[in-house]
């Protein structure tokens, strides 16, 4: 009885090792810190204090990039994100209609 008894206690313990451990990163753009809408403040010329650019990054590595000219009418860019390290890549749509 003893021995059945260590034997199902290392059976639930090697079920528990691979219920718990089988979590794959897959997905790492879901867990990115990076994902949502950031406004960009400044610019190589300085301070941006009007009609402020939009990124927003979504969590399958694509989202959106808003810009005004200097008018103030505003285009919407669909864009694609990844990173690596402590690197930010932004890549443009590329517009199928044209």
């Amino acid at each position: 009885m003893k021995a059945l008894s260590n034997c199902l206690r290392l059976l639930a313990i090697a079920v528990a090792i691979v219920t718990f451990g089988s979590c794959s990163d897959e997905n790492d753009y879901y867990w990115s810190p990076l994902i949502g809408d950031w406004v960009l403040v400044a610019d190589e010329y300085g301070p941006v204090d009007t009609d402020q650019n939009i990124f927003s990054f979504y969590g399958d590595g694509s989202g959106q990039y808003v810009d005004y000219d200097n008018w103030g009418q505003s285009y919407t860019y669909d864009i694609y994100w990844d990173t690596d390290g402590t690197a930010l890549y932004i890549s443009y749509a590329v517009d199928s209609s044209a």
